[in-house]
């Protein structure tokens, strides 16, 4: 059942569909309800399992959960920080001593001379279809750094194109990127 309920929920996500989610927030009213009588039923079946004398034994067991310490014994919070602090860096120092001590391989890869021989005189130039198909399969984001919403850019991509795929092709002819356009905006 619960793989059915995150079957469900996948399904929603993915299609973000009105019907989708009702479907799934069906499946969960109905899920909810099954585990509540599956609890129901557990506890009943307990109750009865147990006689009279250990009937409030198991009253006590059900009202009370389970309140055993998790934290190991201390005078003091400040003491038991300490160990805490003691007990990390000492794990931390036992972690960089294995590093310090591990057999470090040498992972360079050795260049045969056929590679050596191979050298990038230019760059192919773009045609303005395959600038046209990257404009337009590009996601509809905009950043404030961009002269032109992405969204616009598409609309008017037919007016445009010519003269982005030649400063596209100067660049690459060039070899070199103006610094303006190497700025980004970190969120």
């Amino acid at each position: 059942m619960k793989q059915s309920k995150r079957q469900l929920e996948r399904r929603w996500k993915q299609s973000n569909l009105t019907v989708d989610r009702e479907i799934y927030s069906d499946f969960c009213k109905f899920y909810n309800e099954k585990l509540e009588l599956t609890k129901c039923d557990y506890y009943k079946m307990q109750l009865e399992n147990y006689s009279d004398n250990d009937f409030f034994y198991m009253i006590n067991v059900l009202s009370n959960p389970n309140t055993t310490r998790m934290l190991p014994d201390y005078s003091n919070p400040e003491d038991l920080a300490n160990k805490f602090a003691s007990f990390f860096v000492s794990k931390i120092q036992t972690i960089r001593d294995e590093l310090d001590n591990t057999e470090v391989h040498d992972l360079s890869a050795e260049l045969k001379e056929s590679a050596l021989d191979c050298t990038l005189l230019e760059f192919k130039q773009f045609t303005l279809e395959k600038v046209g198909r990257i404009i337009m399969s590009a996601p509809s984001k905009t950043c404030k750094l961009d002269p032109i919403p992405t969204s616009l850019l598409k609309q008017c991509v037919d007016a445009v194109l010519p003269i982005i795929t030649d400063i596209v092709n100067m660049f690459l002819s060039a070899g070199v990127m103006p610094a303006c356009l190497k700025r980004l905006v970190l969120m």
